[in-house]
């Protein structure tokens, strides 16, 4: 067993971990510390950040779904979606987004990633469309304030019953009417 400090605790907190557990522990905080470059963190608040999470769902998240946001302002609350949802507005494809007038370069970049509608590119984290050809900080702001008008937020986790719900509306606007 090897043994940890952590200074400046009231009573200088002292865990001791299981070899195997401290492997795990440097494996969860190197995901942190990648992600997060200016966040470094002792054993016990990795440990702690594991508890609170859930170690599976952490482990599940990072290591197989790496567009998963990991922190959010509210402690990895996932954004709350309003009810009920503006289907409407999720089918609408972005390059119609009110309020944005995306360029065409930008809507043919995210159509070539899969993204078509709101609900689409809701689903992407700010740093994924960052990544993308066309899109900067400024095109961002735009997106996030157009959203944010409908109660919607960059980084939006779906249930599998929404995605029914946004998939059949779809399909309905996309049948022609008789």
């Amino acid at each position: 067993m090897s043994e940890t400090k952590t200074p400046g605790t009231p009573t200088d907190l002292t865990i001791a971990f299981p070899a195997e557990i401290l492997d795990s522990i440097g494996k969860c905080r190197e995901v942190i510390e990648t992600r997060y470059h200016d966040l470094h963190l002792t054993n016990e608040q990795v440990v702690i950040m594991l508890v609170t999470r859930g170690a599976t769902q952490f482990l599940r998240n990072q290591t197989f779904e790496s567009n998963a946001p990991m922190l959010s302002p509210a402690f990895n609350t996932p954004p709350t979606l309003p009810d009920p949802l503006p289907i409407d507005f999720l089918c609408l494809p972005i390059k119609k987004l009110p309020g944005v007038r995306l360029q065409s370069d930008v809507v043919e970049s995210a159509s070539s990633k899969g993204i078509d509608t709101v609900a689409e590119l809701i689903q992407r984290s700010e740093e994924e469309l960052l990544e993308l050809d066309h899109f900067g900080p400024t095109t961002i702001m735009k997106i996030k304030h157009a959203l944010a008008e409908h109660s919607l937020q960059l980084g939006t986790r779906f249930t599998r019953m929404q995605l029914e719900q946004i998939k059949a509306a779809m399909l309905k606007l996309q049948r022609p009417t008789t």
